[in-house]
């Protein structure tokens, strides 16, 4: 998985349309229709931190190459918790957590 589909992910996950993205993230829809499809990566620094802030994931969830985090569902649920203030994320990600592990019992 490269930058582009990564952005595109979490552009769904967030309902957005690449235009809502590119207003969010004060870029043009050329912009960030290029990046999500095609293989060129040459994106700057400073765009790609307009894209983070514009979908609310780190950074680092842009440029990640993990193919196990391909469930649309995870990246819905991973996008809810980043839009919860860091209490209520921490308090449902310790729910998840305690849900999860008694599966794995």
């Amino acid at each position: 998985m490269n930058i582009g589909d990564n952005i595109k992910k979490y552009r769904v996950a967030a309902g957005l349309t690449q235009q809502e993205l590119a207003e969010k993230g004060g870029l043009s829809i050329n912009f960030v229709s290029r990046i999500e499809w095609s293989n060129n990566q040459n994106i700057s620094l400073k765009n790609l931190a307009k894209l983070d802030k514009a979908l609310n994931v780190p950074l680092a969830n842009l440029v990640k190459n993990d193919q196990n985090r391909n469930n649309p569902n995870v990246e819905k649920l991973v996008h809810l918790l980043y839009s919860l203030d860091v209490e209520q994320a921490n308090t449902l990600s310790q729910s998840f957590l305690t849900i999860i592990n008694s599966f794995n019992k």
